[in-house]
């Protein structure tokens, strides 16, 4: 039972990698020369969870790195986590073509239902390394 619970950790991380990155290859967010921009919408709707979920993956493993780094505290990578979480946030402005309240309003509500996938990982991380 704890080799089964050992390999949970980096199989969720290498599919909370490969799948995020396949549906934002695929559901790009395309408006130019588009004949179906209500098409474009809904494919917004299994981007931008996608996108989170790719962007707290890479917070969780740059938290990783630099937790290893005795030098910097936990506070300090709490900051930096959630200030890459901001940007992320900021980023994902960009890819829709709505007004800015509309464009907020659904980058909290996805940003809000991509983070349970966080907090899994971050339960996962240490169930595996206190088996270690």
């Amino acid at each position: 039972m704890k080799k089964i619970q050992s390999m949970i950790y980096p199989f969720w991380i290498i599919i909370s990698f490969f799948i995020p990155i396949f549906l934002m290859i695929k559901l790009y967010p395309n408006y130019i020369n588009n004949e179906f921009p209500l098409f474009t919408d809904l494919t917004l709707l299994l981007f931008l969870p996608a996108f989170f979920i790719f962007s707290y993956s890479l917070i969780h493993l740059l938290g990783n790195i630099l937790g290893s780094v005795e030098t910097i505290n936990n506070k300090l990578i709490l900051l930096i986590q959630t200030f890459l979480i901001f940007i992320s946030f900021i980023i994902s402005l960009n890819f829709m073509e709505f007004s800015l309240a509309i464009r907020i309003m659904l980058s909290i509500v996805f940003i809000i239902t991509s983070s349970p996938h966080f907090i899994i990982t971050k339960i996962l991380y240490r169930k595996h390394y206190s088996q270690i």
